[in-house]
């Protein structure tokens, strides 16, 4: 059963998302069960719209959802920063599973990130790319996603729809994987992968270096079919059922993979993909509904939130005392001149005062230790590093 919508998926969803939501005021952003988003947009004739936002899917949903009656942090600072803004448009990056949507008014413009793979996330951005606020702090050997940090987009492949003949067929050939496997890693995922080598009539397990020149073609062209139905922006979509009626599948066009197989039509893709799996994950808000769990599961999230917040101010101030403990030893034998002067002073019974006299006057003879001084008062001394 399908868990999450795949780069193409998403490259069908976009097109339908712009025309269902650019244009519109943002109205109000809500957290909800499961971690999810609630990103409700007012459009001029049409009323209010819900951009619903999960891990593994997006869509503007017709379904009620459970919402936090606190919202997160997050949720939070997109209503500060968004509320009344225009959204621009709604595209995705290359073919990520990634959503990215423009806003922009009074108080400028900024990019929603929004991000569909793994556990999902969103980030919102300025106009520059440096992050506002982030649903989930997380950090990769490649990337940060941390507010003041410049968003940069995960690693993964170019578009595999910009490949021309000898490209595509050039990375089947150098690797050393099945057919499918190879093509699945060019960023287009199994299904579809396997939807080529069908109908180009190559098994999907054949290693790909050992293709032919003809199987290449033939692969070639299948890969070019899809492209069009891809970029032609026709689709046809519905829900592929299991034959126990329940749904193994939502697709944006037919596909020889599931020939024979029930489906249901629906007459938009956003609507199939609203129906598939805003009721799959509706179904299993309402199956742990019980209230008790839902409020500890609430506590333990703003917990999580507030860690995270811990964790960053943390991380700064241990780099700050970092920076404070380099001073220090890049300055100790003045630090202990100055000690050593102190210690003799009180020695001699002088006062605060009388003592910042004589550190006051060797500062202005050039004495390196004597302008490190700042201030001293009682045992308290302060000294200013540079």
């Amino acid at each position: 059963m399908k868990s999450s919508l795949s780069g193409v998926d998403v490259r069908f969803l976009v097109r339908e998302l712009s025309g269902l939501l650019a244009g519109g005021r943002f109205d109000k952003a809500y957290s909800l069960e499961g971690n999810g988003l609630r990103l409700r947009f007012h459009l001029s004739g049409a009323g209010s719209r819900d951009l619903v936002v999960f891990p593994g899917f997006a869509c503007v949903s017709s379904f009620q959802y459970p919402q936090l009656e606190r919202p997160y942090s997050f949720a939070m600072s997109l209503r500060k920063h968004l509320e009344g803004l225009r959204l621009l448009s709604v595209g995705q990056h290359g073919l990520d599973r990634i959503l990215e949507l423009w806003l922009e008014g009074s108080r400028g413009r900024f990019l929603l990130v929004v991000e569909l793979f793994s556990r999902g996330n969103a980030v919102l951005c300025d106009s520059d790319m440096r992050i506002v606020a982030v649903r989930e702090r997380q950090e990769w050997k490649d990337r940060m996603v941390l507010p003041g940090s410049m968003y940069a987009y995960p690693p993964g492949a170019d578009n595999p729809f910009s490949l021309g003949d000898e490209d595509f067929k050039g990375v089947l050939l150098r690797s050393g994987k099945g057919v499918a496997a190879s093509i699945a890693s060019m960023g287009l995922g199994g299904f579809y992968a396997e939807e080529i080598c069908l109908k180009a009539g190559i098994d999907k397990i054949k290693p790909a270096a050992s293709l032919s020149g003809e199987e290449l073609q033939d692969l070639y062209e299948s890969f070019s079919r899809l492209a069009r139905r891809v970029d032609g922006g026709i689709v046809k979509p519905s829900i592929v059922l299991d034959g126990k009626g329940g749904y193994a599948d939502v697709v944006p066009l037919e596909f020889a993979s599931y020939a024979g197989r029930a489906g249901k039509a629906f007459g938009s893709f956003n609507e199939a993909v609203d129906e598939y799996f805003s009721k799959q994950q509706s179904a299993g808000l309402n199956a742990g509904s019980d209230k008790e769990y839902l409020e500890a599961l609430r506590k333990l999230r703003v917990m999580e939130e507030k860690q995270q917040e811990a964790l960053v101010r943390l991380q700064s101030e241990s780099e700050e005392r970092r920076k404070a403990g380099d001073a220090v030893y890049g300055h100790l034998a003045e630090i202990d001149a100055v000690l050593e002067q102190v210690r003799r002073a009180r020695k001699q019974n002088l006062e605060d005062d009388e003592i910042t006299s004589r550190f006051t006057e060797g500062a202005k003879r050039g004495v390196a230790e004597a302008k490190l001084f700042k201030k001293l008062e009682g045992n308290l001394l302060t000294l200013e590093l540079d």
